[in-house]
């Protein structure tokens, strides 16, 4: 599987295990280059309630490429960032969990610290600060520790704070201007990416349209999506015909003891318009309708087929 089919996977968790080029997961983990690297791992709390320990570490150029798969992927879920994340990979007792929640607060006061000295960048960094301290509260509140974060007034003063933005107010507009003049460039470039993508070109995207919808196409006996996925072409026209029929009944579909599988995935929800959830995807009947004329299966006649018992 190319590396972000094996994200996609690792987040849904619906198979034991995956394997890309460098990239793989094994349960609840996920690895870049080797267990020396975890990049995130699943953990419940006493609830039974589902989060992402993630990675604040970096180790080369293509592994922030690897976690910037798996926290695309990631959707519907709580995300702690914290290092390393081998650390509480199977213990999660107060103790470990204590000394995460305590490496939040230092790294704000490391933050404010910064931000009191800085020339330029002091907002940056007390935004930094400010949200390291909302993780550290939500953090506590998920695990039940009880433990309260500092307020920011107790990092930096109000008087500090009101100078530190003055002094980067105009750094800030001056930089905001060089990031619209690049992100117009780089929209640019990446409209011109997508429309290779789309004419069937082996190009590396991730995109979606102004509605958040993933784009789709259909190349050799896959359909494959802007997000870096790729569905088995049988399966995507088994479930194009079922989402058909959602949207002629005008009636919703949610996956609660009953499944719709697409290759490796599963379908999460249809609206009664058509529109799709699965993972980190959103998919809007205009772009499935898009696929199927393109691939020549619009015409198929809607079917409830796709849907099995969840335990099969």
């Amino acid at each position: 599987m190319n590396h972000q089919q094996v994200a996609h996977l690792f987040a849904q968790q619906t198979k034991p295990k995956g394997t890309g080029h460098n990239l793989f997961f094994e349960g609840a983990t996920i690895y870049s280059y080797g267990r020396h690297f975890a990049i995130a791992t699943f953990v419940k709390n006493k609830k039974g309630e589902k989060a992402v320990l993630f990675t604040r570490e970096g180790y080369s150029h293509s592994t922030e490429t690897h976690k910037s798969y798996v926290r695309r992927a990631l959707s519907g879920v709580p995300v702690f960032y914290g290092n390393p994340v081998p650390r509480y990979a199977e213990a999660t007792d107060k103790a470990e969990l204590r000394k995460s929640f305590e490496q939040y607060i230092k790294d704000a006061a490391k933050a404010a610290g910064k931000a009191k000295k800085a020339r330029k960048y002091g907002a940056t960094y007390l935004d930094e600060a400010l949200a390291l301290l909302t993780q550290a509260a939500k953090f506590s509140e998920f695990f039940g520790l009880r433990l309260k974060a500092p307020s920011m007034e107790s990092l930096v003063s109000g008087d500090a704070q009101k100078l530190i933005e003055t002094r980067a107010a105009k750094a800030t507009k001056d930089a905001q201007k060089a990031r619209d003049k690049a992100q117009a460039a780089e929209a640019a470039r990446q409209a011109d990416k997508l429309e290779e993508w789309r004419t069937g070109a082996n190009v590396n995207i991730y995109a979606t349209d102004a509605n958040g919808s993933a784009y789709l196409r259909t190349k050799g006996d896959e359909v494959q999506t802007s997000q870096g996925a790729q569905v088995p072409l049988g399966h995507a026209k088994r479930a194009f015909r079922f989402v058909k029929a959602c949207k002629e009944q005008g009636q919703a579909w949610h996956r609660n003891g009953s499944q719709v599988r697409v290759g490796l995935f599963n379908l999460d929800e249809v609206t009664p318009e058509g529109n799709i959830h699965a993972g980190c995807h959103f998919i809007t009947w205009e772009r499935i309708a898009e696929c199927a004329q393109a691939g020549g299966f619009f015409g198929d006649a809607a079917s409830s087929e796709a849907v099995e018992n969840e335990a099969a």
